[in-house]
């Protein structure tokens, strides 16, 4: 682990990244939603959108992708992202900032390399190996875990058995909290796949 610590203060110049103009999280889907439209439209099976989700159900995050086709890997697409995401139940604005970007630490680890993976469509998790090598995290602003949070997530890089992504972390005000970066192993069991 490679940790750096400074101190807040003002600054002259302030610059961020726009946020993406998405649909606020009231207007996305849940992912069980997702699971019965797809299961209604006989997208996937009856098995298949028990097990999405119960996965999905699983984690202890709740998490709305802005396009749903984006989870699905039926197809394949760009490997970028965006989804809103936050922690399942209440942390507190009392407790101290290091658990909540400790919660988004996890949070955020969950959906990087798996951007990778929309390019190969269709696959199955079966096939798949995927692990972390490194996960980097730089932190802009206060936030907190349990607040909406908007995740945009872009492969920049995948070959040789490893994958490249990064990632933007928006709260709900459009305020860049925390930018990410996530290199991993990265393989199928077709290796032309990747």
């Amino acid at each position: 682990m490679q940790a750096s610590f400074k101190l807040e203060e003002s600054s002259p110049t302030n610059f961020q990244l726009q946020m993406p103009d998405v649909p606020p999280p009231e207007d996305v889907q849940t992912h069980e939603e997702v699971f019965d439209l797809l299961r209604e439209n006989d997208v996937i099976s009856e098995k298949q959108s028990k097990f999405g989700r119960d996965w999905y159900g699983s984690f202890p995050i709740m998490m709305k992708w802005v396009d749903p086709a984006d989870f699905m890997y039926l197809e394949p697409r760009q490997p970028k992202r965006c989804l809103w995401m936050k922690a399942k139940g209440h942390i507190g604005a009392d407790m101290d900032q290091n658990t909540h970007k400790c919660c988004i630490g996890y949070m955020s680890d969950l959906f990087l390399l798996q951007t990778s993976f929309q390019q190969v469509a269709p696959l199955k998790f079966s096939e798949v190996v995927a692990a972390s090598l490194d996960h980097s995290m730089w932190f802009h602003a206060p936030c907190r875990a349990d607040e909406w949070l908007l995740f945009e997530i872009q492969t920049e890089h995948t070959g040789g058995g490893r994958s490249l992504c990064h990632g933007r972390i928006w709260n709900r005000r459009g305020d860049l909290v925390i930018s990410v970066a996530q290199e991993g192993v990265l393989r199928t069991k077709t290796p032309s796949k990747l």
